[in-house]
């Protein structure tokens, strides 16, 4: 569900991970040498951000979709 933490921790986690293991390559070592961390930190941020706005976004909605609908439910309480 969009509203579990720990699912949505390990699908950031495992979609910067393969973000990062996809710039690292032969050629962009060779290329860039002691400079492809910060290669790799832009290239990997340019990717992820509309990811993870997206992610967040939704587990926000979530959120407060779920306290609406109890919020609701609460008040048909007798």
């Amino acid at each position: 569900a969009v509203t579990d933490v720990r699912e949505l921790v390990n699908c950031i986690l495992d979609k910067t991970t393969a973000a990062v293991l996809s710039e690292i390559t032969g050629d962009a070592i060779e290329q860039h040498g002691k400079d492809l961390g910060p290669i790799v930190a832009g290239a990997v941020r340019k990717r992820l951000v509309p990811d993870m706005e997206s992610l967040i976004m939704l587990f926000k909605n979530a959120a407060y979709t779920q306290g609406f609908t109890s919020a609701i439910g609460s008040r048909s309480l007798p």
